[in-house]
C-alpha cells in the first residue's frame, strides 16, 4: 500500500517469492507496484532489492520494488517499508 498525506492511491494486492537472495512477483494492479524479479541481500536491519526488470517509461517508477526497506517478521507476517518525503510504500505479506 501507498501512502501520502497529498494523495488517496488505490490497493493492491502482491504476491512476492523469495528464494535464495532472489525475489519475483507480481500485484494485481499493473505497476502499482511494479514487482517483477531481483536480487535482494539482508544488510544492517534492513532489505535492499536490486529489480533486474525492463519497465517503460509509461508509469510512476517509485512504484519498483528496488532500493533499501525496513522489515520486520512477526508470526508468519513480513512487512516490508520505505519512507521517502511525505510517501510511504508498505508491503504486508502472508509467508507460506
Amino acid at each position: 500500500m501507498r501512502t501520502s498525506p497529498d494523495t488517496k492511491y488505490p490497493p493492491s494486492n502482491v504476491i512476492i517469492e523469495f528464494t535464495s537472495n532472489q525475489f519475483s512477483g507480481e500485484s494485481d494492479v499493473t505497476n502499482f507496484p511494479a514487482v517483477c524479479t531481483g536480487t535482494y541481500t539482508l544488510e544492517d536491519g534492513g532489505i535492499i532489492f536490486e529489480n533486474e526488470c525492463f519497465f517503460t517509461a509509461d508509469f510512476d517508477w517509485t512504484l519498483i520494488l528496488k532500493g533499501t526497506y525496513q522489515y520486520q517478521v512477526t508470526g508468519s507476517r513480513l512487512e516490508i517499508m520505505r519512507i521517502k518525503n511525505d510517501v510511504t510504500d508498505k508491503y504486508i505479506l502472508t509467508l507460506q
